[in-house]
């Protein structure tokens, strides 16, 4: 039996992922800056609010790369530099940020027939960093 090795297209051989996730609690759980009303009542700011960061770095695929245009070279087959798949793309980074407040609600009338539900709000920032990573190339 003869095995012939090709490599992949998608062959990313470095990927890391670092995540970030805070949460400030509830209620007696909660460890966050508080505002005292002048009834006397204390507010607590960021009572059910999370924040989340995510960034993936991943290093390039590979690719093939070409010393002549197709159409240049009269339609026929282009020369390849180096190997099938020998050259790779530059690393790419991904940052993500993601802010969220969890809104419980109550409805119902009688103690016994109430309804509870929670209401998610947040706000997410995809590529927060603004960085332009390569998607695809011209192989020549």
């Amino acid at each position: 039996m003869i095995w012939i090795l090709i490599p992949l297209d998608n062959d990313q051989r470095h990927t890391i992922n670092l995540i970030y996730d805070f949460r400030f609690g509830s209620e007696k759980d909660y460890k966050g800056p508080q505002i005292k009303r002048k009834s006397g009542k204390t507010v607590n700011v960021f009572e059910n609010v999370g924040l989340n960061l995510n960034f993936v770095i991943g290093s390039g695929t590979p690719y093939t790369r070409y010393s002549t245009p197709v159409a240049l070279n009269g339609g026929g087959r282009a020369n390849i530099v180096g190997s099938i798949n020998g050259s790779r793309l530059p690393w790419n980074l991904r940052g993500n940020l993601r802010v969220d407040k969890n809104i419980p609600l109550t409805w119902g009338k009688d103690a016994e027939n109430k309804n509870q539900a929670n209401l998610n709000i947040y706000l997410q920032v995809l590529n927060l960093l603004n960085n332009r990573n390569v998607q695809g190339i011209y192989a020549f």
